[in-house]
């Protein structure tokens, strides 16, 4: 992904619009600082036409007025400042790459990378965005998250999308790669990604598959289903403590969880085996409970016949973690009885 020096293209916003170029377009201190509020140019949170209001001492509809001439003064102005129009060019560019409509924070991570993103900046580039005559906002609401379009795009055509999408998912029951979506639905894999950022009932798992957010799959709510997630992701046996250490690192996780909280869960879930000390695997795996004695007495019965105890050692290990002797010691118990030298079977 390619990052634009976001602090290079905006000349009307540099110095909290105090810049020649912006006082030559708005000669009014008061123009200038409703801006600067209204857009966070300071490097604050943008604030509300009210708030606005009652710091200058004026009418929250007086705001408004303010804001919408300031704003159409820069449209004009910004028609004639070359690296403006270059910029605007290249915005609409991409948009269009991605189906004519971009998740507000994606379209902020293009331009300038995550590790740069500064108040200041981010909010100096978005309204450097807004003087895009080409280009409408859609505010945050219970379906979607904030997302720009080009005006050209067709709004009803993204809703029928999405509500392909939901469809899609429920059917399958199951995660879908962008790719898999997009041959659905017949859109190319950019205006399907941007589809799924933009919709607020997906979420993305960690291998890139999306999923619908009810899912315990997709947003796990609890101590078990995380576990459940991060050992599968991982295809391999995990001790306790390394679990609760994914599990702090996971995004979905909010609050502190101690190693022993989840250790009590995974004694509790019949989808996690122990089989090594503190060591848990997924039953899904072919781990099946019990202690090493019931593994060989479950071996012996398995294959109907005395085996060696370099045989049994070798079966138990893909089902245990444990020494050689331990196995050994089990061997003698009144379960089992020799039929030959170190030869095994089920004592009757």
């Amino acid at each position: 992904m390619m990052f634009w020096d976001a602090s290079a293209i905006i000349p009307l916003c540099v110095d909290e619009l105090q810049s020649k170029t912006v006082k030559s377009i708005l000669k009014k201190d008061r123009d200038r600082e409703v801006l600067m509020r209204r857009y966070g140019l300071n490097g604050k949170e943008p604030k509300t036409l009210e708030s606005i209001g009652k710091k200058l001492g004026i009418t929250r509809e007086r705001v408004r007025q303010i804001e919408k001439a300031a704003i159409l003064k820069l449209e004009k102005a910004i028609a004639k400042i070359d690296s403006i129009k270059t910029f605007h060019e290249e915005l609409e560019s991409i948009m269009d790459n991605f189906g004519g409509f971009l998740n507000e924070e994606r379209l902020i991570s293009i331009f300038i990378a995550t590790k740069k993103q500064e108040p200041k900046e981010m909010h100096s580039f978005l309204f450097l965005v807004t003087l895009d005559k080409r280009l409408v906002r859609s505010g945050e609401n219970n379906e979607n998250r904030a997302f720009w379009a080009l005006k050209k795009a067709n709004q009803q055509e993204l809703q029928n999308l999405s509500n392909q999408v939901d469809a899609i998912l429920e059917k399958n029951r199951k995660v879908l790669s962008t790719g898999s979506i997009a041959k659905i639905i017949n859109e190319t894999i950019e205006k399907t990604e941007s589809l799924m950022w933009v919709k607020k009932n997906v979420l993305q798992t960690d291998d890139k598959k999306w999923g619908l957010i009810t899912w315990r799959e997709v947003n796990p709510k609890s101590i078990r289903d995380k576990t459940y997630l991060i050992m599968k992701a991982h295809k391999k046996p995990l001790h306790y403590s390394n679990i609760t250490e994914k599990i702090l690192q996971h995004k979905m996780q909010k609050r502190p969880v101690t190693k022993q909280a989840v250790h009590n869960e995974l004694i509790r879930d019949d989808r996690f085996v122990l089989i090594g000390r503190g060591i848990y695997a997924l039953s899904e795996w072919g781990y099946k409970p019990g202690v090493v004695e019931d593994v060989i007495r479950e071996i012996l019965k398995e294959e109907g016949r005395p085996m060696h105890k370099n045989e049994i050692i070798e079966h138990v290990k893909k089902h245990r973690i444990v020494k050689d002797t331990t196995i050994i010691l089990n061997l003698q118990k009144n379960s089992f009885k020799r039929v030959s030298r170190a030869t095994y079977t089920l004592a009757e």
